[in-house]
């Protein structure tokens, strides 16, 4: 029993919104937490995960990404940030 890979992180920025793409190499739901503002996503299984978030111009967000397959198992990346 293993837990999902994550690969292929990616992000980029429009204004104030902001979007995190990454895949996983087996199903797994989508979830990024953020170092001050939480955990937020979805528990959609999909090997393909887009989030997108609003943010404030100016602001940079660190966050890891979280990924847990229909077994239970999750995985979570490194940390990474994205800037308004």
């Amino acid at each position: 029993v293993t837990a999902p890979v994550i690969s292929n992180v990616s992000g980029y920025t429009q204004g104030s919104k902001f979007t995190i793409q990454w895949a996983t190499n087996e199903a797994a739901d989508s979830y990024v937490d953020f170092t001050d503002y939480g955990e937020y996503g979805n528990g959609t299984l999909t090997t393909d995960h887009t989030l997108s978030f609003t943010g404030r111009p100016g602001d940079t967000y660190t966050f890891d990404i979280k990924s847990t397959d229909a077994a239970g198992n999750t995985a979570t990346s490194a940390n990474w940030q994205i800037s308004l």
